[in-house]
C-alpha cells in the first residue's frame, strides 16, 4: 500500500511540475479552442492533457526501474497507451485548429477498434452481466462504450475542475475495486492517473489557469474506459460486472440527457450549447464552485451507495432500480423543458390516435372526450414529474375560455 501512495504522490508532483510548462506552451500556440468560440479575458489555454500524459509517462518511467514486466504486464499497458496517444493527438488538433464532429467520431472509433484489437474487450453486457458469446457484438459494445465515455468526459468539461475531479474520483474507485480483486496492473494505472489529475487540479480548479481541453478530456475518458474494461475481466462476479461501470454514471448521464433533449427539441446533435447538467446546476445553486462540489459528492454517493446496496442485497437488479430512481429524481430536479413537456406531448399523440376514423353521430362527442382526457392526463403527468403545471397547456386552456 505504501508503494501505491508513493506513486500517487510522485504522479501528482510530476503534474505540478509539467502543468506550468504546458500552460506557457498553450499561450505560445494560442490554444484557446476552436475559432469563433467566445473565451474569457484573459484567455485561458487548453492542452492540459499534455501535462497529464507527461506526468503519467514520468511515473511509469520510475516504475520501470523498480518493478518487473510480469508484475504489471507492461506490453499490454503499452498497447492501450498507443491508441490513447492517437486520441490525445486528436484533442491537440481540435484545441489548436478545430475538428469536425465527423472527424472526431472517426478517430475515436478508430482508437476504440485499436483497444479491442489489443485484447481489451467487453465480454458481457455492462451492469446487466449477460455474457457476450459473439465477438461481433463484443466489438460493437466495446467501441460504443469507449466512445461514449470519451464524449461524456468531454461534455462534463464545462466548469473549472469538473472533468479532472470526476476523473480522479473514477480512478480511485477503479483502484479500490482492483485492489480488492487483486488486479495489479489496473491498480497501478488507476493510482498513477489519479495522482496526475489531482496534481493538475491545482491549476484547473476555479479560477482555472489552464483547461484540460479536448486534449485532456478525450484522453482521460479513453484511458478510464479501458481501465474499467480491464477491471471487469476475469471470473464473473456481481462487483466486477457492476461497480466499475456505476462509477461512470455522471458522464454517461450527461451524454444521454444531452442527446435526448436535443432530439426532443429538434436541435442539431453536435452544436454546442450552455444547457448541460452542470450549467443547469450552476444556475440552481448559484455558483460554479458549489455546482462542481455537488457533482463530486453525487458521483461519490452514486458509487458508494451502489456498493452498499450490493453488499446488503447481493442483487444487481436492486442496484439498477435504486440507481434509476436516483437519476430520475436528479433529472426532475434539473427541470428540463423538453422532459417536462414529454408526457403531455405523448398523451396528445395518443389522443390523436384515439380519434374516431369514421363519421358517426357520436364522433364529435368522442373526439371532444378523447382530446379533453388527453389534456387532463397530460397535466397530471407533468405535475407529477416536475411538480409544476404545464405552462403550454395552461395557455391553451386560457385561450379556449
Amino acid at each position: 500500500m505504501a508503494l501505491y501512495f508513493s506513486l500517487f504522490l510522485l504522479s501528482g508532483l510530476f503534474a505540478l511540475l509539467f502543468t506550468p510548462a504546458v500552460r506557457r506552451l498553450g499561450h505560445g500556440l494560442a490554444a484557446y479552442g476552436q475559432a469563433g468560440e467566445t473565451r474569457p479575458t484573459p484567455r485561458i489555454p487548453r492542452l492540459g492533457g499534455l501535462a497529464i500524459l507527461l506526468a503519467v509517462l514520468g511515473t511509469c518511467g520510475a516504475l520501470l526501474l523498480t518493478l518487473s514486466d510480469s508484475a504489471l504486464n507492461w506490453p499490454r499497458l503499452a498497447r492501450i497507451l498507443l491508441p490513447g496517444v492517437l486520441v490525445l493527438a486528436l484533442g491537440v488538433y481540435d484545441d489548436l485548429v478545430g475538428a469536425t464532429p465527423a472527424q472526431k467520431l472517426a478517430v475515436e472509433a478508430l482508437a476504440s477498434c485499436g483497444l479491442w484489437m489489443a485484447g481489451v474487450r467487453l465480454t458481457f453486457l455492462p451492469l446487466l452481466g449477460f455474457a457476450l458469446k459473439s465477438e461481433v457484438l463484443s466489438f460493437f459494445l466495446t467501441v460504443l462504450w469507449t466512445v461514449t465515455v470519451m464524449n461524456g468526459m468531454n461534455l462534463v468539461d464545462g466548469l473549472d475542475g469538473l472533468a479532472a475531479g470526476l476523473g480522479s474520483i473514477v480512478c480511485l474507485t477503479l483502484f479500490l475495486l482492483s485492489l480488492i480483486e487483486r488486479n495489479t496492473p489496473v491498480c497501478f494505472a488507476a493510482i498513477v492517473l489519479a495522482g496526475a489529475l489531482v496534481g493538475f487540479l491545482r491549476f484547473n480548479f476555479g479560477p482555472a489557469t489552464i483547461y484540460l481541453g479536448d486534449t485532456g478530456s478525450l484522453f482521460v475518458g479513453f484511458v478510464l474506459a479501458a481501465l474499467a474494461t480491464l477491471a471487469s475481466e476475469g471470473p464473473a462476479s456481481l462487483a466486477k460486472n457492476t461497480l466499475p461501470f456505476v462509477a461512470f454514471a455522471p458522464p454517461i448521464f450527461e451524454v444521454t440527457v444531452t442527446l435526448a433533449r436535443r432530439l426532443l427539441g429538434r436541435r442539431p446533435l453536435f452544436v454546442p450549447d450552455r444547457d448541460h447538467v452542470h450549467h443547469r446546476l450552476r444556475r440552481r445553486v448559484r455558483g460554479p464552485h458549489s455546482a462542481v462540489l455537488t457533482i463530486y459528492a453525487l458521483a461519490s454517493l452514486c458509487w458508494l451507495g451502489s456498493l452498499l446496496v450490493l453488499l446488503l442485497t447481493h442483487s444487481r437488479t436492486t442496484v439498477l432500480v435504486v440507481l434509476s430512481i436516483g437519476l430520475g429524481w436528479w433529472l426532475r430536479y434539473l427541470q428540463y423543458d423538453e422532459f417536462q413537456q414529454l408526457p403531455a406531448r405523448l398523451l396528445r399523440q395518443l389522443g390523436a390516435l384515439l380519434q374516431p376514423r369514421s363519421a358517426s353521430p357520436c364522433s364529435p362527442y368522442l373526439s371532444s372526450f378523447n382530446t379533453d382526457t388527453a389534456k387532463v392526463l397530460g397535466a397530471l403527468c407533468v405535475r407529477a414529474f416536475t411538480g409544476t403545471e404545464n405552462t403550454e397547456q395552461a395557455a391553451e386552456t386560457k385561450e379556449e375560455k
